[in-house]
């Protein structure tokens, strides 16, 4: 859920509760313990893009049939931080399936952080499978996009927006 809230525009966590995680009967502490520290441990490295101010190219979310919403279990955000594209996307658990991303531009690479792969690249677009409660984090490298010549502006040329952010359940 720490994922789900960051996508909905959270800026800080808090982790609830070290009494009630010693006493989960369902779920070893330990289990429980290493968990929190996981997420803690990816939440910290992505921090910087998290909380980045840099402007966010236009990222379109779909279903991968045509014409059709994102998922409505699916949470997303996307940052602009030292010259990549980050995509948070969450699956809230209420349904599982693919998801199409459209970066304003096709990518050079898309790594998936933390799982050791990477997209394959087919033009602009690009799915990924998202099974109920998972997290996936991608790294996304656009070309620079060269306007009168200048590639040092190429970066900060792109169109740049957010999504709407609904109102979170």
């Amino acid at each position: 859920m720490a994922w789900q809230c960051i996508c909905e525009g959270a800026t800080g966590l808090v982790f609830y509760s070290w009494f009630d995680v010693q006493r989960n009967p369902d779920v070893p502490f330990s289990v429980q313990w290493d968990g929190l520290k996981r997420v803690a441990a990816e939440i910290d490295q992505m921090t910087p893009a998290i909380l980045s101010v840099e402007a966010v190219p236009t990222v379109k979310v779909q279903s991968p049939a045509p014409s059709q919403a994102a998922p409505h279990w699916l949470h997303w955000l996307a940052r602009r931080y030292s010259g990549k594209l980050y995509l948070f996307a969450v699956n809230d658990g209420d349904g599982e399936g693919a998801a199409q991303f459209i970066p304003p531009l096709a990518p050079r690479s898309i790594r998936v952080l933390g799982e050791g792969r990477q997209i394959r690249i087919d033009g602009t677009a690009f799915q990924d499978d998202l099974r109920r409660l998972s997290v996936h984090l991608y790294e996304i490298e656009l070309p620079p996009r060269r306007i009168g010549g200048d590639a040092a502006r190429a970066s900060t040329d792109l169109e740049c927006g957010t999504r709407p952010n609904p109102t979170f359940k």
